[in-house]
Protein backbone atom coordinates (compact mmCIF):
# COMPACT_ATOMS: atom_id res chain seq x y z
CA UNK A 1 0.00 0.00 0.00
CA UNK A 2 1.19 3.43 -0.53
CA UNK A 3 0.21 6.35 1.76
CA UNK A 4 0.04 9.53 -0.52
CA UNK A 5 -0.16 12.66 1.81
CA UNK A 6 -1.00 16.36 0.91
CA UNK A 7 0.50 18.62 3.45
CA UNK A 8 -1.90 22.13 4.03
CA UNK A 9 -4.20 23.88 6.85
CA UNK A 10 -7.52 23.19 7.16
CA UNK A 11 -9.79 26.12 7.81
CA UNK A 12 -12.13 27.26 5.02
CA UNK A 13 -9.35 30.43 4.80
CA UNK A 14 -6.35 28.86 3.73
CA UNK A 15 -8.63 27.13 0.76
CA UNK A 16 -7.15 28.89 -1.54
CA UNK A 17 -3.75 29.73 -0.63
CA UNK A 18 -0.22 28.88 -1.75
CA UNK A 19 0.62 27.03 1.16
CA UNK A 20 -2.27 24.43 0.63
CA UNK A 21 -1.24 22.89 -2.86
CA UNK A 22 -0.97 19.52 -1.31
CA UNK A 23 -4.47 19.67 -0.40
CA UNK A 24 -5.25 20.29 -4.21
CA UNK A 25 -3.38 18.14 -5.46
CA UNK A 26 -5.02 15.33 -2.68
CA UNK A 27 -8.53 16.80 -4.45
CA UNK A 28 -7.33 16.21 -7.89
CA UNK A 29 -6.28 12.75 -7.55
CA UNK A 30 -9.36 12.00 -5.66
CA UNK A 31 -11.88 13.30 -8.28
CA UNK A 32 -10.07 12.16 -11.04
CA UNK A 33 -9.84 8.36 -9.36
CA UNK A 34 -13.12 8.64 -7.54
CA UNK A 35 -11.50 8.05 -4.25
CA UNK A 36 -14.18 9.85 -1.71
CA UNK A 37 -12.33 11.50 1.10
CA UNK A 38 -15.24 11.58 3.50
CA UNK A 39 -13.78 9.93 6.42
CA UNK A 40 -11.88 10.89 9.26
CA UNK A 41 -9.34 9.12 11.15
CA UNK A 42 -5.55 9.82 13.07
CA UNK A 43 -6.59 13.04 12.80
CA UNK A 44 -6.85 13.77 9.26
CA UNK A 45 -9.35 13.19 6.51
CA UNK A 46 -8.79 10.60 4.23
CA UNK A 47 -10.06 7.92 1.66
CA UNK A 48 -8.87 4.91 0.25
CA UNK A 49 -8.86 3.01 -3.15
CA UNK A 50 -6.93 1.41 -6.32
CA UNK A 51 -4.57 3.63 -8.67
CA UNK A 52 -3.36 2.46 -11.75
CA UNK A 53 -3.61 -1.15 -9.88
CA UNK A 54 -1.92 0.25 -6.44
CA UNK A 55 -3.61 0.02 -3.23
CA UNK A 56 -3.54 4.04 -2.00
CA UNK A 57 -4.35 5.90 0.97
CA UNK A 58 -5.38 9.81 0.27
CA UNK A 59 -4.79 11.52 3.20
CA UNK A 60 -4.92 15.33 4.48
CA UNK A 61 -3.71 16.29 7.82
CA UNK A 62 -6.15 18.10 9.79
CA UNK A 63 -3.41 19.28 12.55
CA UNK A 64 -2.47 22.65 10.69
CA UNK A 65 0.85 22.48 9.05
CA UNK A 66 3.42 22.90 11.14
CA UNK A 67 1.91 19.58 13.17
CA UNK A 68 1.43 17.48 9.86
CA UNK A 69 3.78 14.80 11.15
CA UNK A 70 1.76 13.93 14.36
CA UNK A 71 -0.94 12.57 12.06
CA UNK A 72 0.85 10.64 9.52
CA UNK A 73 3.30 8.72 11.66
CA UNK A 74 0.39 6.82 12.93
CA UNK A 75 -0.58 5.94 9.78
CA UNK A 76 2.68 4.91 9.05
CA UNK A 77 2.71 2.86 12.39
CA UNK A 78 -0.41 1.60 12.60
CA UNK A 79 -0.81 0.06 8.60
CA UNK A 80 3.17 -0.81 8.46
CA UNK A 81 4.13 1.20 5.68
CA UNK A 82 7.60 1.35 4.58
CA UNK A 83 8.48 4.76 4.15
CA UNK A 84 9.80 4.60 0.41
CA UNK A 85 5.72 3.95 -0.32
CA UNK A 86 4.74 7.25 1.76
CA UNK A 87 5.01 10.26 -0.80
CA UNK A 88 4.36 13.43 0.69
CA UNK A 89 3.04 16.69 -1.64
CA UNK A 90 3.79 20.44 -0.47
CA UNK A 91 4.24 23.99 -1.56
CA UNK A 92 7.96 25.18 -2.27
CA UNK A 93 8.72 28.94 -2.59
CA UNK A 94 11.92 27.54 -3.92
CA UNK A 95 10.55 26.05 -7.43
CA UNK A 96 9.03 28.19 -9.41
CA UNK A 97 5.32 29.18 -10.25
CA UNK A 98 3.57 25.75 -12.55
CA UNK A 99 6.44 23.61 -11.91
CA UNK A 100 7.42 20.85 -9.82
CA UNK A 101 9.94 18.63 -8.39
CA UNK A 102 10.26 15.01 -7.63
CA UNK A 103 13.01 14.06 -5.07
CA UNK A 104 13.69 10.93 -3.61
CA UNK A 105 14.64 12.07 -0.22
CA UNK A 106 15.91 15.10 1.73
CA UNK A 107 15.91 17.97 4.30
CA UNK A 108 12.63 20.03 5.14
CA UNK A 109 14.44 23.75 4.18
CA UNK A 110 11.89 26.26 5.72
CA UNK A 111 9.47 24.47 5.06
CA UNK A 112 7.67 23.59 8.51
CA UNK A 113 5.53 20.97 7.65
CA UNK A 114 8.29 19.06 6.25
CA UNK A 115 10.11 19.38 9.79
CA UNK A 116 7.45 17.78 11.54
CA UNK A 117 7.06 14.85 9.27
CA UNK A 118 11.27 14.84 9.13
CA UNK A 119 10.87 14.90 12.89
CA UNK A 120 7.98 12.63 13.38
CA UNK A 121 9.09 9.76 11.18
CA UNK A 122 12.56 9.94 12.21
CA UNK A 123 14.13 10.19 8.82
CA UNK A 124 14.21 12.47 5.81
CA UNK A 125 14.24 8.86 3.85
CA UNK A 126 10.89 9.46 1.73
CA UNK A 127 9.56 10.46 -1.54
CA UNK A 128 8.22 14.13 -2.12
CA UNK A 129 6.75 16.14 -4.94
CA UNK A 130 6.99 20.26 -4.39
CA UNK A 131 4.79 22.13 -6.08
CA UNK A 132 6.37 25.31 -7.20
CA UNK A 133 4.78 28.38 -5.49
CA UNK A 134 7.81 31.01 -6.03
CA UNK A 135 8.78 33.71 -3.96
CA UNK A 136 7.57 36.99 -2.63
CA UNK A 137 9.64 40.36 -4.21
CA UNK A 138 9.80 41.52 -0.56
CA UNK A 139 11.01 38.36 1.57
CA UNK A 140 9.80 39.58 4.68
CA UNK A 141 6.14 38.81 3.64
CA UNK A 142 6.42 34.97 2.95
CA UNK A 143 4.32 34.16 5.85
CA UNK A 144 1.60 36.44 4.21
CA UNK A 145 2.61 35.16 0.99
CA UNK A 146 2.02 31.42 1.48
CA UNK A 147 -1.38 32.28 3.29
CA UNK A 148 -2.56 35.09 1.40
CA UNK A 149 -5.28 34.95 -1.09
CA UNK A 150 -4.35 34.74 -4.52
CA UNK A 151 -5.69 36.13 -7.79
CA UNK A 152 -7.64 34.43 -10.66
CA UNK A 153 -4.47 34.41 -12.85
CA UNK A 154 -2.21 33.19 -10.61
CA UNK A 155 -4.43 30.41 -9.65
CA UNK A 156 -4.48 29.20 -13.53
CA UNK A 157 -0.77 29.22 -13.26
CA UNK A 158 -0.55 26.96 -9.66
CA UNK A 159 -3.45 24.52 -11.58
CA UNK A 160 -0.67 23.91 -13.93
CA UNK A 161 1.78 22.99 -11.10
CA UNK A 162 -0.74 21.19 -9.46
CA UNK A 163 -2.08 18.99 -12.25
CA UNK A 164 1.92 18.15 -12.72
CA UNK A 165 2.14 17.22 -9.06
CA UNK A 166 -1.09 14.68 -9.23
CA UNK A 167 0.52 12.82 -12.59
CA UNK A 168 4.06 12.17 -11.11
CA UNK A 169 2.29 11.04 -8.29
CA UNK A 170 0.20 8.38 -10.43
CA UNK A 171 3.48 7.72 -12.29
CA UNK A 172 5.85 6.88 -9.20
CA UNK A 173 3.09 4.09 -7.91
CA UNK A 174 4.04 1.86 -11.30
CA UNK A 175 7.66 3.43 -11.85
CA UNK A 176 9.44 4.27 -8.87
CA UNK A 177 11.00 7.20 -7.68
CA UNK A 178 13.88 7.12 -10.04
CA UNK A 179 12.06 6.94 -13.12
CA UNK A 180 9.30 10.02 -11.39
CA UNK A 181 12.39 12.09 -11.31
CA UNK A 182 13.71 11.74 -14.54
CA UNK A 183 10.81 12.56 -16.04
CA UNK A 184 9.48 15.04 -14.23
CA UNK A 185 12.82 16.92 -13.13
CA UNK A 186 13.91 17.71 -17.12
CA UNK A 187 16.58 20.85 -17.03
CA UNK A 188 16.65 20.82 -20.38
CA UNK A 189 20.73 21.63 -20.30
CA UNK A 190 23.42 20.90 -23.08
CA UNK A 191 25.44 18.92 -20.99
CA UNK A 192 28.14 19.48 -23.61
CA UNK A 193 28.49 23.28 -23.68
CA UNK A 194 30.92 24.76 -21.46
CA UNK A 195 29.03 27.95 -21.56
CA UNK A 196 27.09 28.76 -18.16
CA UNK A 197 23.83 28.06 -18.67
CA UNK A 198 21.10 28.40 -15.55
CA UNK A 199 19.25 25.59 -14.14
CA UNK A 200 17.27 27.76 -11.66
CA UNK A 201 16.38 31.06 -9.77
CA UNK A 202 17.11 29.09 -6.61
CA UNK A 203 19.89 30.53 -4.04
CA UNK A 204 20.71 27.97 -1.12
CA UNK A 205 21.21 29.12 2.55
CA UNK A 206 24.97 30.17 3.17
CA UNK A 207 24.94 27.99 6.59
CA UNK A 208 23.65 24.66 4.78
CA UNK A 209 26.13 25.47 2.07
CA UNK A 210 28.71 25.85 4.69
CA UNK A 211 27.55 22.50 6.78
CA UNK A 212 27.18 20.41 3.73
CA UNK A 213 30.65 20.97 2.56
CA UNK A 214 31.99 20.82 5.87
CA UNK A 215 30.26 17.00 6.71
CA UNK A 216 30.91 15.24 3.69
CA UNK A 217 33.61 17.13 1.85
CA UNK A 218 36.32 18.23 4.28
CA UNK A 219 37.65 21.37 5.93
CA UNK A 220 39.83 22.48 2.80
CA UNK A 221 38.23 24.84 -0.11
CA UNK A 222 38.85 22.19 -2.43
CA UNK A 223 38.82 18.34 -2.61
CA UNK A 224 38.95 15.75 -4.91
CA UNK A 225 36.45 12.69 -4.13
CA UNK A 226 38.06 9.92 -4.69
CA UNK A 227 35.99 8.69 -0.86
CA UNK A 228 32.94 10.37 -1.96
CA UNK A 229 32.68 8.69 -5.04
CA UNK A 230 29.42 7.13 -4.32
CA UNK A 231 27.41 10.47 -3.80
CA UNK A 232 24.91 11.49 -7.11
CA UNK A 233 23.25 15.08 -7.93
CA UNK A 234 20.24 14.00 -5.95
CA UNK A 235 22.29 13.50 -3.10
CA UNK A 236 23.72 16.43 -3.19
CA UNK A 237 20.82 18.10 -3.71
CA UNK A 238 18.93 16.11 -0.91
CA UNK A 239 21.50 17.41 1.61
CA UNK A 240 21.07 21.50 0.28
CA UNK A 241 17.59 21.02 0.16
CA UNK A 242 17.27 23.13 -3.65
CA UNK A 243 17.91 22.50 -6.94
CA UNK A 244 21.55 23.95 -8.04
CA UNK A 245 21.08 27.48 -9.68
CA UNK A 246 24.26 27.05 -12.41
CA UNK A 247 25.49 23.72 -14.87
CA UNK A 248 28.71 23.86 -17.49
CA UNK A 249 30.56 21.20 -18.78
CA UNK A 250 34.22 21.02 -17.88
CA UNK A 251 35.86 19.81 -20.88
CA UNK A 252 39.51 19.42 -19.37
CA UNK A 253 38.19 17.12 -16.70
CA UNK A 254 35.64 15.77 -18.84
CA UNK A 255 33.56 16.42 -15.54
CA UNK A 256 29.45 18.44 -15.41
CA UNK A 257 29.52 21.28 -12.89
CA UNK A 258 27.04 22.23 -11.45
CA UNK A 259 26.56 25.44 -8.84
CA UNK A 260 24.80 26.55 -5.68
CA UNK A 261 25.15 29.95 -5.15
CA UNK A 262 24.58 32.02 -1.49
CA UNK A 263 20.97 33.81 -0.91
CA UNK A 264 22.81 36.84 0.08
CA UNK A 265 25.63 36.96 -3.00
CA UNK A 266 26.81 34.83 -6.18
CA UNK A 267 30.33 35.47 -4.65
CA UNK A 268 29.64 32.94 -2.55
CA UNK A 269 29.09 29.37 -4.13
CA UNK A 270 29.92 25.31 -3.92
CA UNK A 271 30.43 23.90 -7.49
CA UNK A 272 30.80 20.32 -7.53
CA UNK A 273 32.06 18.22 -10.27
CA UNK A 274 30.64 15.16 -11.16
CA UNK A 275 32.06 12.28 -13.78
CA UNK A 276 29.88 9.36 -14.96
CA UNK A 277 27.09 10.40 -12.56
CA UNK A 278 29.44 9.83 -9.43
CA UNK A 279 30.43 12.89 -7.52
CA UNK A 280 34.30 13.58 -8.67
CA UNK A 281 35.64 17.37 -7.15
CA UNK A 282 33.93 20.12 -4.94
CA UNK A 283 35.18 23.48 -4.44
CA UNK A 284 33.63 25.71 -2.03
CA UNK A 285 34.52 29.72 -2.51
CA UNK A 286 33.95 32.71 -0.03
CA UNK A 287 32.13 30.38 2.60
CA UNK A 288 34.81 30.97 5.21
CA UNK A 289 37.29 27.38 4.08
CA UNK A 290 40.50 27.75 4.43
CA UNK A 291 42.86 27.52 0.54
CA UNK A 292 44.57 24.25 0.05
CA UNK A 293 48.36 25.04 0.39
Amino acid sequence: MYLIVGLGNPEPEYSRTRHNMGFDVINKIAKKYDIDLGRSKFNAIFGSGIIEGQKVMLIKPQTFMNSSGESVKEYVDFYKVPLENVIVIYDDMDTDISTIRVRAKGGAGSHNGMKSMVEKLGSQNFPRVRVGVGRPDNEFDRIDYVIGQISEEEYIKLQEGEDKAADAVVYYLNNGIDNTMNIYNPYNLNLESTESQTVSENRADETVLKETFKEYFGELNYFFAAEQANFTLDDVIAHIGVDPSEYRYDAEREAQIYSWYAAKSKARVLHVWFKNGKLYACGAYNLGFPKMS
